[in-house]
């Protein structure tokens, strides 16, 4: 994250806990934020794996991860969608931006198992 508005605007944000949800894309994938009870919930989204070997790879990964960084794999119930989400107790500004940096470096690593796994009849996916 490189956008020194964005940051001060989140800031800003955090500091006021009936502000609406924030929504943003960080890599053409959504990313939503809001305020609960506790702190701040962030929602990464996860593309969903295009084939068996590519949920298998991210469903193996997904015990190892959840231990090395705060976001949990859940299944939205109404859309089948994936998503990385975590809860930010200390909701001030850096500690939620620091774990948003983790969670889109999280995705970022599912995606990158899940595409080097092997397409259906042995092919690789393009740029592997």
């Amino acid at each position: 994250m490189e956008s020194p508005e964005f940051e001060q605007y989140l800031c800003r944000w955090c500091t006021d806990p009936s502000a609406p949800p924030l929504a943003a894309e960080f890599d053409d994938q959504a990313a939503r934020l809001r305020h609960v009870a506790h702190g701040v919930r962030i929602d990464i989204h996860l593309p969903l794996p295009e084939n068996d070997g590519q949920w298998r790879a991210t469903l193996q990964c997904a015990g190892a991860s959840t231990a090395a960084h705060p976001g949990s794999l859940a299944l939205n119930p109404d859309d089948g969608d994936l998503w990385l989400i975590a809860i930010v107790r200390e909701a001030t500004g850096n500690a939620v931006l620091d774990t948003l940096e983790t969670l889109l470096n999280q995705r970022d690593s599912y995606q990158q198992i899940a595409n080097d796994q092997p397409l259906p009849g042995g092919a690789m996916p393009a740029g592997s």
